[in-house]
Formats: structure tokens, sequence, C-alpha cells
């Protein structure tokens, strides 16, 4: 229980750090910032199977929904829980468990993650549209800096969570049963 409770006011930290995070780089005119909550939304996509992950990724998207985005209510819990999701299924293909590619594959989800605000902003919600223009000039900026954060916050996440259900040694060891 005590690996929940540091899960939870580590997706805490991480929506308020992203916040400053926000806040700075508009201070100093950057149109770019990391994405510490995906980078969240995604390792919670690295646990065993079960809904914790899941729920902790909805969880501080809508933090994010309710704390620093204008769009409607319940976009970035949807867009974080899908990071979750699907990194649980592509974990299966690729060895995300090692810096590295950790670090790539964050870095290409924030291209993905901004393609699917993309559509579903002009599609679903088209009155909240976040430009075309908007994404493509910010995206590379983010990506480059979410995925510079992504590998050291994996170390951070492993040692957090050492027995809250993720594999011993995030696969190096063989997976574990609780």
């Amino acid at each position: 229980m005590t690996e929940l409770l540091k899960l939870i006011a580590l997706g805490i930290l991480m929506a308020l750090m992203q916040g400053v995070a926000i806040e700075i780089a508009s201070l100093l005119s950057f149109s770019a910032y990391p994405d510490l909550v995906l980078v969240f939304a995604l390792a919670m996509g690295l646990r065993q199977p079960g809904l914790g992950g899941l729920v902790l990724a909805f969880a501080a998207g809508f933090l994010i929904d309710a704390g620093a985005s204008p769009s409607q209510p319940g976009l970035y819990a949807l867009l974080r829980g899908t990071a979750c999701a699907l990194t649980h299924v592509f974990d299966r293909a690729l060895y995300l468990r090692a810096g590295l590619p950790w670090a790539l594959y964050v870095g290409a989800y924030v291209v993905v993650d901004g393609i699917l605000l993309g559509l579903v902003t002009h599609y679903l919600v088209d009155d909240a549209a976040v430009s075309w223009d908007a994404i493509i000039r910010r995206t590379p900026g983010i990506a480059v800096l979410t995925a510079i954060c992504a590998a050291p916050l994996l170390g951070m996440f492993r040692r957090l969570d050492s027995g809250g259900g993720y594999e011993t040694a995030w696969g190096l060891l063989g997976s574990r049963t609780r």
C-alpha cells in the first residue's frame, strides 16, 4: 500500500512540476517544455496487468485537465489513459525497460500524443481545437525535452514501485507474481 501512496504522490508531483515547467517556458517565451505527466502515464503502462496503473494515468491526466488545460474537461485524462494502455501493449513487443529504448519510445509517443490531441480537438470538440500549426511548432521541442527527462524518471519509478507489481528488475530477472 505504501508503494501506491508513493505513486499517487509522484503523480501529483509530476503534475505540479509540469505546471511549473509550463510557466517557466511561457515566461522565457519558449514553446517547449517537458511533458512529465505523459512520462508518468507511460511508465504506469509498464506495470503488471491490472487497473492500478491505468487509474493513476487517468488521474494524472485529470490533474492537468483541472489545473492547466483550457480544453475540454477529461481530454488529457483520456489521452494519458490511452498512453498508459498503449505502452502496456507495446511493452510486450518492444523492450522498453532500458534507458535508451524508453527515451526513444517516449519521444516518439509525444509526437503520437500531439497527433491524437489535434484529431480529438478538431473532430470531436471543434470549439476548443488546437491549431495544427501550434502542434507542429511545439511538438519537436516537447518531444526532445520529454525524452531527455524520461530515462532518469524511469529509474525513479523503478525504485518507488519496486514492490508494487513491476516485474523484478523490470524484466531483467524474470517475472514476479503477487
